[in-house]
């Protein structure tokens, strides 16, 4: 059955001022990206066509309509080898606004 909800694309289209990015996931499905990067393979900035997408390209588009774009990762501890890899590049050179909280361990 297709979903009714709007895609991601879509919200940020109908953002006028701020939109706010809150994750929660301390990992994704594994992605070529980051595998890559496990092997010691590190983005060549320099070469976007490499490494564009189109996540980034609706992103670049919003912050570009002046729609200010703030990102918060709450991240588990001891962090993860995926958390410490996506903290490299957290999309602040696309224009956004990153920064990550660490979530208190439960006591046991």
């Amino acid at each position: 059955m297709p979903s009714s909800a709007p895609t991601f694309a879509e919200l940020l289209a109908g953002c006028e001022h701020s939109a706010v990015h809150l994750e929660l996931r301390d990992a994704y499905a594994p992605a070529e990206r980051f595998d890559a990067w496990r092997r010691g393979d590190r983005i060549d900035w320099d070469d976007r066509a490499s490494w564009w997408d189109d996540y980034l390209q609706t992103i670049a588009d919003t912050v570009g309509r002046g729609v200010v774009i703030r990102r918060a990762r709450v991240v588990s501890e001891p962090v993860s080898e995926y958390i410490r890899g996506a903290l490299r590049h957290v999309g602040v050179d696309r224009g956004g606004r990153a920064g990550a909280l660490a979530a208190p361990a439960p006591d046991n």
